[in-house]
């Protein structure tokens, strides 16, 4: 499209594809009356010399809907996608969902699900689409587990549910069921704000963060053990913005994301 371009970029291998999710941008974030009116478009390869361009996997339904980053993760051998609804962008706190979920939080030190009730106020925060099929046709959860408007969920090495906590929140939560119970197990790291990526790459554990952030851990030390590989003048951005690091066989990362090209978000896919 004209002035169309590709924002955060979020991927995964599974089942021999490799699937590359992407917020669909248009004028730069300048659409929507300037808060971007993304959603998660979708393409994936098995040989990375065809692509296959998938139906939306995250389309905007609602007139309030404006959809930030998230992740692909698989579990139960489901192909599920978190993301974010920046509806706090488009509304005052008063008239979303946000209130009663951080209060629900601070009485009972968890979370739980909230269905879309609009009657209650609009929708805002974590939620997620399921695969039908392993492949896409998404359709939405209509459900709310968090109050993170960027969730970052992921499966870790030792097969446990957790989630990286951006716009809205931060920390590293976790939790042994999707729709609720969220708990808080590292509560000022991260500390929120650009979307973060997580991986293990041999011995060690990195979170990589939207623009300018890496951090990394021995694979068998704890959240204490993170260090910021920035400060002491390390990365691998390659200068791109919102990378999302995915193995692939042949032991083989993939870096994925977009080119920055102006002043504003969004740009060309980058694939390294």
């Amino acid at each position: 499209w004209h002035n169309a371009w590709v924002g955060d970029v979020a991927t995964l291998y599974y089942k021999g594809r490799y699937h590359v999710f992407y917020l669909f941008d248009r004028r730069h974030h300048a659409s929507k009356f300037g808060v971007g009116g993304h959603y998660f478009e979708h393409i994936s390869t098995a040989d990375f010399k065809t692509w296959q361009e998938h139906e939306a996997a995250v389309p905007i339904d609602e007139q309030w809907e404006t959809i930030g980053t998230g992740t692909p993760f698989v579990l139960n051998d489901q192909l599920h996608i978190a993301y974010g609804l920046h509806t706090s962008r488009i509304y005052p706190a008063e008239k979303t969902m946000t209130n009663e979920q951080k209060l629900y939080y601070d009485k009972h030190g968890k979370t739980r699900s909230f269905a879309f009730d609009l009657q209650a106020g609009y929708p805002s925060g974590a939620t997620y689409s399921t695969s039908t099929n392993g492949v896409d046709d998404f359709k939405k959860s209509r459900k709310l587990f968090h109050y993170a408007e960027n969730p970052s969920v992921f499966i870790d090495p030792a097969g446990k549910l957790r989630m990286i906590a951006n716009f809205g929140a931060k920390g590293i939560w976790g939790s042994e069921t999707l729709d609720s119970n969220w708990y808080s197990i590292s509560p000022d790291f991260p500390p929120g704000g650009d979307c973060t990526f997580f991986f293990r790459w041999g011995k060690y554990d990195y979170i990589i963060g939207g623009f300018v952030n890496l951090w990394n851990k021995p694979a068998t030390a704890g959240n204490e053990a993170w260090r910021d590989m920035v400060k002491e003048g390390i990365d691998f951005y390659n200068g791109i913005n919102v990378p999302a690091i995915t193995e692939i066989p042949g032991g083989r990362f993939l870096m994925a994301g977009w080119f920055p090209i102006r002043g504003g978000w969004g740009g060309p896919f980058v694939l390294h």
